[in-house]
Order: C-alpha cells, then sequence, then structure tokens
C-alpha cells in the first residue's frame, strides 16, 4: 500500500484517503449545520443525512453522522485496498 499510515497500531490507511474522508465529513457536518440554521419556510430541499436520522446540530447527532461516514467509507476501502488492518503480534 503506497503512502500508508499506521493508525492506533492496528490499522494501516492511504494517506490521501485519509485526508479525503477527513474533508467530506467536514464538507457534510457543515451542509447539515447550515441547514440546522436555515428558516425552514425558505423552501430549500434539506440535503438526507448519511445515517438516515433527523439532525439538530447535537453532539449526539455530529458523532452518529461522523461514525457511519467513516464506517461506510472505511468498509469501501478496505475493498480497494487503501485500508488495512495490521497483524499485533
Amino acid at each position: 500500500m503506497a503512502h500508508a499510515v499506521l493508525v492506533f497500531e492496528s490499522i494501516y490507511v492511504d494517506q490521501p484517503w485519509a485526508a479525503d474522508l477527513e474533508e467530506n465529513i467536514h464538507y457534510i457536518l457543515d451542509k447539515l449545520m447550515e441547514q440546522v440554521d436555515q428558516d425552514p419556510e425558505d423552501g430549500s430541499e434539506p440535503i438526507p443525512t448519511p445515517s438516515g436520522e433527523t439532525f439538530d446540530g447535537c453532539e449526539v447527532c455530529i458523532r452518529r453522522e461522523i461514525m457511519v461516514l467513516t464506517v461506510m467509507a472505511t468498509i469501501d476501502a478496505m475493498g480497494d485496498g487503501l485500508v488495512e488492518r495490521r497483524l499485533v503480534a
């Protein structure tokens, strides 16, 4: 795996993939937080949350969406060889 970084001593990740994941999480959370602050009467269509659950901007909602985005991306990345478990002896 090129550009691999050891994370938590048990997993390697592709460094550009990790940077892209972080950027995507920030982008999605920014959009969701913008929706929380919008007037529901303005007629704009809200974007769906990654989890499919209602988002009100609280810490629980933020953590849930981060976990869903991370898990989904990691599953896909493992299939693409961008994330690998490290065998710890």
